[in-house]
């Protein structure tokens, strides 16, 4: 969309993006079969993706394999999006829809979830801690951990999502958690009144009916928060991008357009 100078509206097309994967998301879980049904909110999740990444990068879905391959415990679970290094690393193998990635090559891998619940944030989270338990001792490659829902079963979203994660994460080492945890649609604004939503930038119509929610594992190792109002999808798909350290045409990010396109605000349980 343009305007009447005939400028870009990036606002608008950037917000589009989180409207369009939930009318994918829509349309695919009316497929009756779980696991096609899972398969098929994958790949739209890659494609969404894959665009937004230097070429430097590639996407599948596979196991990781740790430095020693032939050894016990050392391969990761199915893992469903693995972004890994596709310029100067090989694959280990490379079938049509299935690979075998060595660890080293790896920088991201994504779960993906079509309906968040306890259970399923449980797997998501044990499926994280395999990858991330292939690491050499002492080694200081690191895998960002990403968990993808489309939806959440989760009443009390905030609240219930950072509870069920503490009680699934007990007797983990802290370098074994999600990095990043994501709900593209988490409820209605009107769901949220208490938190005070900041709308005072916009009209009511401008805003998105729906929310996300960004949880976001900080140094201390507790997970911050954020409702996003719009834009959600790009701010999810910046914060990977600044973890796989690319930072050109975002520096200006947070001062500008977040401010502008993207509302949100923080809340923690365990205060500021």
């Amino acid at each position: 969309m343009t305007n009447n100078k005939g400028t870009i509206d990036i606002a608008e097309m950037i917000c589009g993006v989180a409207d369009n994967l939930r009318t994918q998301y829509k349309i695919l879980s009316q497929i009756p079969h779980h696991g096609e049904r899972g398969r098929q909110l994958e790949n739209v999740l890659s494609q969404v993706i894959e665009p937004y990444l230097p070429r430097r990068f590639g996407l599948g879905t596979g196991h990781v394999i740790g430095p020693e391959p032939f050894g016990d415990d050392v391969q990761s679970l199915q893992t469903d999006i693995v972004i890994y290094d596709a310029l100067d690393a090989a694959l280990l193998f490379a079938g049509c829809d299935y690979q075998l990635f060595w660890h080293e090559t790896v920088h991201a891998v994504i779960e993906v979830k079509s309906k968040l619940n306890s259970n399923e944030l449980k797997k998501a989270l044990k499926n994280i801690q395999a990858v991330k338990k292939l690491a050499r001792p002492n080694s200081s490659k690191a895998i960002f951990g990403i968990i993808f829902a489309y939806t959440s079963e989760l009443k009390n979203p905030i609240q219930s999502t950072t509870k069920n994660v503490d009680n699934h994460t007990r007797g983990y080492n802290p370098n074994e958690l999600a990095d990043l945890i994501f709900i593209l649609d988490a409820g209605c604004r009107k769901d949220f009144k208490e938190l005070k939503l900041d709308m005072s930038r916009y009209k009511p119509e401008d805003y998105d009916k729906r929310v996300s929610i960004q949880f976001e594992l900080c140094e201390d190792y507790k997970y911050r928060p954020s409702i996003v109002q719009r834009g959600a999808f790009f701010y999810f798909l910046v914060t990977i991008l600044r973890k796989l350290g690319i930072s050109k045409g975002f520096e200006y990010f947070p001062k500008k357009f977040m401010m502008e396109a993207v509302e949100f605000i923080e809340w923690s349980p365990w205060g500021k």
